[in-house]
């Protein structure tokens, strides 16, 4: 296998479906042993942690061949760190008061390639060079789409960028930077203003899929960072713009060849080791021959891959057709990215020699040498539709385009981030539309929240340590929550509100609350059926140690995991029956085991445990086909932490992982669509569910960490599941530091949950 070879197969690669455990990097080179280079030719993996193999499962050993094309194929793992973006002993003076330096960072017009740029309100980093736009044939600034589009990631993740937007459109560009980052920058971004973003390659648009990797959320494929600005007008250029601060060589630059690239890393190309020079915000001017230092940069042979770089709103990213560069000095530094990267090609051959552009810097690693991160030239101008620019100033035309998506070509967050129109594909960036969420003050006084329910517009929540519901009558919009009357006495064991938890429900006209401490030592639930106005205590049929409560096919249910029981009432709450579920099986030996979901569809009920017996290959739970009367036992897909919770909706059941700290990278949901006779499984991405709750209305599911048995869990996205395609899961970011109660849903689409670890808050969203 050669190196041409070796790129094919390298960028055939999914890096999720490898099993390695996180890996950083996959690359082609020579196989190191005891730290010597040899000649053997192998894909190397890059990992975060290189551990001896008596440490790692044997299922995440990378195996010592790769069978590719036929041919064995040696491997090697290497440790390499996550790479970083670039904004923020070298080779010039990096004092900005001082040349050649200086002049990357001054305010310069006419614009010039390698000056100091960024988005407004970003810090700085660099413009790489002009180019042409082929669709309009306009000329226009490049660089990486951190430094001109915030990083924007495809909707289907319901981000907002790095400048906090939730698209391009508002992106404007400064030159210089932004002071202090930047000392020559005008305090007023409009005095500095260049233009703005015109097209950007989003964050996953190879594929948006995504996982955990056990340190961190990857997305699985993009193929460049890199954006284009629109000027105003040609006044901020002339002809001299087509050249490179501080580069011996003046444009116009061509474009090398995927070919010429990839013969950097091939000892028998005239092309290896060739000199490389660019020119940035940081460094300024690097690389000999191409400025008059004495410092070389050069691509490093065995680098060429995939490589994870983050972080991009809370992800990573693996990034394909990447290479390194590493010279004698540093390479690049943060405020260097979008730098251009030029190599003189044949370099040994005077007469065949030439400079050409091979890439733009968009990420590097804070080593020894400030290794920089290049990607392709090549990849670049296909995804954003550019050529190179001969200095010729065209006719300036603004743009006059209106698109018109439709429903059926565009469905966010779930099976569209892209459509095509008139043969160009247009990228759905940054969450546009994204549905609202938002933190609001349910209560001044911090409390332990337990739970939220609602009949619509009216919305009721209780707290553990107080007799007290909060009410709202306004769709639980913020400031319209207020107490209401006082739970009622009860007869021993002092007030409802001065138990535990607390569980509530709606249905029927009635609401329910369970508080454990009076359903253990009073046998008594509390019942309202004025909308929370008055409540009265109703006895149940025995001590029950509740977890939740729910209206299941006209029937308030209530499940004691600890008990294996569960209490129904078949009259709206006063009256109730206990009900025995089969005994659960131990697992691994001694562990008892416990049903902590419930869920039902007319007739058919299934109850969810957290069974997972090591060498069986199915969990178990239990089933009812008379509405919840009687119950035999069941058995579901397996899971590594068995169920920790159920629902049904809309002809569709989804039951959620009962999930360990020790099993987050193996987890996933199960979804049947025929009441439970088979069952599909999803796998989450990167979303790491740990004891999630699950509700469904307006025909959509929705699950959080439940912060009531595991406090240590924060929740960090809410899970959305469309009903009509209960195959992928969105997610949408909550605020961290805190753990919620299960989300309450209406039939609106307005979702409520509260955090639990004392504090005043809770999440809406609409």
């Amino acid at each position: 296998m050669n190196i041409y070879q070796a790129m094919d197969y390298i960028n055939s690669i999914k890096v999720s479906d490898f099993p390695y455990g996180d890996i950083t990097a996959i690359t082609y080179g020579n196989k190191i042993v005891n730290g010597v280079e040899t000649d053997e030719p192998c894909i190397t993996f890059g990992v975060l942690e290189k551990k001896p193999l008596s440490a790692i499962p044997a299922a995440a050993i990378v195996p010592k061949t790769l069978s590719i094309n036929d041919t064995q194929v040696k491997t090697d793992v290497v440790q390499r760190p996550l790479a970083q973006c670039l904004i923020g002993s070298s080779c010039n003076s990096e004092d900005p008061t001082v040349d050649p330096v200086r002049q990357n960072y001054l305010k310069r017009r006419p614009l010039k390639g390698g000056v100091s740029s960024i988005y407004i309100n970003g810090t700085d980093a660099t413009l790489g060079l002009f180019v042409r736009d082929k669709s309009d044939g306009q000329i226009v600034a490049i660089s990486n789409s951190h430094v001109y589009a915030a990083s924007n990631l495809l909707g289907v993740y319901q981000h907002l960028n790095a400048a906090g937007l939730n698209n391009v459109i508002s992106l404007s560009s400064r030159q210089p930077g932004t002071p202090p980052s930047n000392p020559y920058g005008n305090v007023n971004p409009a005095v500095d203003c260049i233009g703005s973003c015109k097209r950007a390659v989003p964050i996953g648009d190879l594929d948006y899929s995504f996982f955990y990797t056990g340190s961190i959320f990857r997305i699985n494929g993009t193929s460049t960072d890199a954006a284009i600005v629109k000027l105003p007008s040609y006044d901020l250029i002339d002809s001299s713009s087509v050249d490179v601060i501080g580069f011996d060589v003046n444009g116009p630059y061509e474009f090398a060849t995927d070919y010429e690239i990839t013969s950097l890393g091939d000892v028998a190309s005239p092309n290896y080791g060739a000199p490389i020079f660019r020119s940035g915000r940081t460094l300024g001017p690097v690389g000999y021959p191409g400025s008059s230092t004495s410092c070389y940069l050069s691509v490093v042979p065995t680098s060429f891959g995939i490589t994870a770089v983050g972080t991009y709103s809370e992800f990573s990213s693996y990034f394909y057709n990447a290479f390194d560069v590493r010279g004698n000095v540093a390479a690049v530094k943060g405020g260097d990215s979008g730098s251009a990267l030029f190599a003189r090609l044949s370099a040994n051959i005077p007469a065949l020699a030439t400079w050409k552009c091979i890439g733009l810097v968009f990420a590097g690693f804070g080593d020894a040498v400030y290794t920089g991160i290049g990607t392709r030239i090549t990849t670049v101008a296909e995804k954003l539709n550019i050529m190179p620019w001969n200095g010729n100033i065209p006719t300036f035309t603004s743009e006059t385009e209106t698109l018109y998506l439709s429903s059926q070509d565009y469905l966010p967050w779930t099976t569209s981030s892209s459509v095509i129109l008139s043969g160009r594909r247009y990228y759905q960036t940054g969450g546009l539309p994204a549905p609202s969420l938002s933190a609001f003050t349910i209560d001044s006084t911090p409390r332990y929240w337990t739970d939220v329910a609602n009949n619509g517009s009216t919305w009721l929540a209780v707290a553990s340590g107080v007799n007290t519901v909060f009410k709202s009558t306004s769709n639980g919009a913020p400031g319209t929550w207020g107490p209401t009357t006082s739970l009622p006495a009860i007869m021993s064991g002092g007030r409802i509100g001065y138990g535990g938890h607390k569980y509530i429900a709606y249905g029927g006209g009635a609401w329910i609350v369970f508080d454990r401490f009076a359903g253990i030592y009073s046998n008594l639930c509390a019942r309202s059926d004025d909308d929370g106005v008055t409540w009265s205590a109703v006895p149940v049929s025995a001590a029950f140690i509740a977890e939740q409560v729910k209206f299941i096919n006209n029937k308030f249910v209530t499940l004691s995991p600890l008990q294996s029981t569960i209490q129904t009432s078949d009259n709206f709450g006063l009256n109730w029956n206990l009900i025995k579920l089969p005994e659960l099986p131990k697992f691994d030996g001694t562990s008892d085991s416990n049903y902590y979901g419930i869920a039902g569809n007319g007739n058919v009920w299934i109850a969810v445990s957290e069974y997972r017996q090591t060498g069986v290959d199915y969990s178990v739970g239990a089933k009812s086909t008379d509405n919840g009367a009687t119950w035999s036992s069941y058995q579901l897909p397996k899971n590594t932490g068995g169920f920790w919770d159920i629902e049904y909706g809309n002809d569709a059941w989804v039951a959620v992982p009962f999930t360990r700290f020790t099993d987050v990278n193996s987890v996933s949901c199960i979804v049947s669509t025929n009441n439970g006779t088979s069952w599909n499984t999803i796998n989450y991405g990167f979303y790491r569910p740990l004891l999630p709750r699950i509700t469904f209305n307006n025909g959509k599911f929705y699950q959080l960490n439940d912060g009531l048995m595991n406090a240590l869990v924060a929740s960090e996205y809410m899970g959305v599941l469309d009903s009509t395609q209960p195959t992928k899961w969105s997610f949408v970011g909550v605020p961290r530091s805190t753990t919620y109660t299960k989300p309450s849903v209406n039939s609106t689409g307005t979702v409520i949950s509260l955090a639990t670890n004392n504090t005043t808050t809770g999440i809406i969203y609409q």
